[in-house]
């Protein structure tokens, strides 16, 4: 039998794939024991992470609910899908009142490992979800890192005023973001889901209102289990109330007791969502959904004929099911609403492919002392799912949040932002700490991956070199219309070229790095200047019109086709000179900075022509189709 829900059986004549759908966390996390050198001792890492109680010392093993067997025989092999415990308890009365729901499985084929990395990467994208609003992109912003600050001199929840929430709106659109999250600090207190009456003491509104004038879908954070022990709702509803043996609450993240939500509590959490989705909330960030093992009686996961561990078993098997239900409950309440569940911190349960059924996960944020992380820039432990399972896990499933910022001696804003185009998409952290040109420099990047997103987010992201190794490239390539991006990175100064295969007659051009263009490839000269460097590249396609800027000896900024007007409009960033390759039914007006190219007699396939900029003012080409052709 064996563990994880990917199993792979290789044979003489392919490979054969299974799955199963189910969410948990096997491996008990361990206390955290960071090491952290005295040069960074003003880094903060968050307390209160984990639950307390004196029953989550269990075995790892407890936290097994599922595997895969295996037998083989000389002409067949044979593969169950085989539960260890906890999916139903004995004497459980299943029928039209009380349906039983297993697992969702899968499996497939494929003839070679790429195929088969192909094909779960499919999977995910499309095959596991009928809920097509959480695979969009969205560059998104989260409070928290604001919170966090420690420049703030007040509290990470007093600084969540109605006025600084409506600056930060402001600065996250020149970031060019579409998303913005409300974290922890809105609501009244855990578990009293409304806007906070001292700090927000208009409610969500005029928030909201500020985010839809920027074109900005509304996020909000909550906490789905936690209940502050102050408030009704935990008076009123003990039976909910996860305990220990003595009777007293456990604590979970931020020292809150918890609610059972395999129980009728997830629908009053539902309604609780609900009345946020009517005030136009249209994205949840859902945390600290924690290994609770709740033993509690008479609720959705036994009663007084089941011993207490059948009835522990019972909870942490149905947990996923319950939470993805609720996920999808709010998108069928609005087709709109996606729902992300937050992994960041340990004994988080819901790690599993369940959950992507609806939504997304939060995979970690760059605060990353909590993961050993303490490069220069606190970013490459942001880049380890990604670089590991690019070409299986789509990259658009994991959220995750950079500091956009740029602050000296470090100058992190490249690499950090970087970081983020290749996967994750999030920021966070004060933006009152960068200067109006810094916050619009990071969202011109987002713009310029916004161009070829739409292109590539469904495609397998491609990987060459470890995290920190020089270099580390990630190539999101659609090759067949030649768009997408090729980011690097670099743990050593040099030059590192990169090529890579596309249909160089149907590229447009690229921004933000000198290239050159062939038929059928794609040669990107990059050089980093110092260690931790990052260099990016941006591929546009030319929409079949058949014109190309070959090659640039600069970088340029940006590049319009304007069909319609027959006109391409290119901004340099800097001085070099660009080739042109236009097919040879359309004809170029020659002037004194553009200039054809002699070519031999036989080709006569295309036209080429030089343009040397000489400053970085805009230049406009205009052609015509040949009254011959």
């Amino acid at each position: 039998l064996m563990i994880g829900q990917f199993v792979l059986m290789h044979s003489t004549v392919g490979i054969w794939f299974t799955a199963y759908e189910h969410a948990s966390n096997y491996k008990k996390w361990k206390s955290e024991k960071t090491i952290k050198s005295a040069a960074l001792n003003t880094i903060s890492i968050d307390e209160q992470q984990g639950v307390s109680g004196n029953r989550q010392n269990e075995s790892d093993s407890v936290f097994w609910f599922l595997g895969v067997g295996v037998q083989s025989a000389n002409n067949s092999t044979v593969v169950a899908h085989q539960v260890l415990r906890g999916a139903y308890l004995e004497g459980e009365h299943f029928g039209e009142q009380h349906p039983y729901e297993t697992v969702w499985t899968a499996t497939g084929f494929a003839a070679d490992t790429v195929l088969l990395q192909q094909e779960m990467h499919q999977y995910l994208w499309s095959f596991i979800t009928e809920h097509p609003s959480s695979r969009k992109s969205h560059f998104y912003y989260n409070t928290w890192g604001m919170q966090r600050d420690n420049t703030n001199t007040i509290g990470l929840r007093e600084i969540y005023t109605e006025q600084r929430i409506l600056t930060e709106i402001k600065n996250a659109a020149e970031l060019k973001v579409d998303l913005f999250v409300l974290d922890d600090g809105w609501e009244q207190t855990m578990g009293d889901w409304q806007a906070n009456t001292t700090r927000l003491p208009n409610g969500l509104k005029p928030l909201i209102d500020e985010m839809r004038i920027h074109g900005i879908i509304p996020g909000i954070w909550l906490s789905p289990m936690g209940i502050d022990s102050l408030a009704n709702r935990f008076q009123q509803h003990q039976q909910w109330v996860i305990k220990e043996d003595n009777g007293k609450p456990i604590k979970g993240q931020w020292d809150f007791p918890v609610f059972d939500f395999v129980s009728d509590f997830k629908t009053l959490f539902v309604a609780d969502c609900k009345k946020l989705v009517d005030q136009g909330i249209r994205f949840f960030k859902w945390d600290a959904i924690n290994t609770f093992n709740s033993t509690l009686i008479n609720l959705h996961h036994g009663n007084t004929s089941h011993s207490p561990r059948e009835i522990r078993d019972r909870y942490a098997y149905l947990l996923p099911f319950y939470v993805t239900a609720a996920m999808r409950e709010l998108r069928e309440y609005n087709p709109e609403v996606v729902v992300e569940i937050d992994l960041t911190e340990k004994e988080r349960c819901m790690v599993g492919l369940m959950p992507l059924q609806e939504g997304k996960f939060f995979w970690m944020n760059n605060g990353a002392s909590g993961y050993n992380d303490y490069s220069t820039y606190r970013t490459k432990s942001m880049r380890t799912v990604i670089n590991k399972y690019a070409g299986i896990i789509p990259t658009e499933l994991f959220t995750q949040a950079v500091y956009p910022h740029n602050p000296y001696p470090y100058f992190a804003q490249r690499y950090n932002v970087n970081t983020t185009l290749v996967g994750g998409h999030g920021f966070w952290g004060n933006l009152l700490l960068m200067n109006q040109e810094q916050r619009m420099r990071a969202g011109k990047m987002v713009v310029k991956s916004k161009k070829v997103l739409t292109f590539i987010s469904h495609l397998p992201t491609e990987v060459n070199g470890l995290v920190g190794a020089g270099p580390e490239v990630y190539v999101q390539l659609n090759r067949t219309v030649a768009a997408g991006q090729v980011i690097a990175f670099s743990g050593t100064a040099g030059t590192f070229p990169v090529k890579v295969a596309l249909a160089g007659d149907s590229c447009l051009g690229v921004l933000n790095h000198a290239y050159q263009l062939s038929l059928d490839s794609l040669l990107l000269p990059f050089q980093f200047n110092r260690p931790e460097d990052s260099r990016e590249a941006f591929v546009l396609p030319n929409s079949g019109c058949g014109i190309s800027i070959e090659s640039s000896t600069g970088w340029l900024d940006d590049i319009i086709l304007l069909r319609e007007k027959q006109q391409l409009r290119i901004t340099p960033g800097n001085t070099g000179t660009i080739t042109i390759r236009v097919p040879s039914y359309l004809s170029i007006q020659p002037n004194q900075i553009i200039q054809p190219i002699k070519q031999a007699a036989e080709n006569k396939r295309f036209q080429y022509y030089t343009v040397h900029l000489v400053d970085q003012q805009p230049v406009t080409i205009y052609w015509h189709k040949n009254v011959t052709q």
